[in-house]
Parts: structure tokens; sequence; C-alpha cells
């Protein structure tokens, strides 16, 4: 479970930058890569808007998987820590048992 978020947190962050270096620029960026020219059936204005909600809606994705991974991760290390625990409390037991008062 935990590793199919983590390829979803890869994949959602090369998107998330791939759509910011996309966005229109006055220095223009990757957006020249396309092709496009302002005259095509989809204006620029109309190709800055869907780029700015595909970044959004990537980012926000983002977020929410990492939400999900933190409360993963936290949990499954509450865990540990609760075995490593009951350990050191057996092995102080024994201890206890095992050393001979003297009197």
């Amino acid at each position: 479970m935990l590793d199919l978020f983590f390829v979803i947190q890869i994949i959602l962050a090369v998107a998330l930058v791939a759509s910011i270096l996309l966005q229109n620029s006055n220095a223009d960026g990757l957006s020249g890569l396309s092709g496009s020219s302002s005259t095509g059936v989809v204006s620029g204005r109309a190709a800055a808007n869907f780029m700015t909600r595909l970044t959004t809606t990537i980012a926000i994705l983002f977020m929410i998987n990492s939400i999900f991974l933190g409360n993963i991760v936290a949990r499954s290390n509450g865990k540990a820590n609760l075995i490593i625990e009951n350990e050191v409390k057996k092995d102080h037991q024994e201890e206890k048992k095992s050393i001979p008062l003297e009197d």
C-alpha cells in the first residue's frame, strides 16, 4: 500500500513540474515546444486557463497524497515503537527475575 502511494507521489511530482513549466510566461518556458500558435482552435487565453486548472488539480492531488503518505508512515512507526517498547519491557522483566537478591 505504501509503495503504491510512493509511486503515485512520484508521478504527481513529475506531472506538477511539467505542468508548471508548460505554462505561458514572459520567457515562454517550455510552452514553446508544443509548436502551437495563437491562431489555433484553442485560443491562448483558453489554453492558459486550462493549464492553470490542470496545475491546481495536480497540486491538490499531490497534497492529498502527501497527507495520506504521512498518516501511513506515522501509523507504521507507531506500531514499530510499540513493538520495541514491549520487547524492552520483556527484557527488563527477565533481568529482574535473573538477578538474585542477596541478604
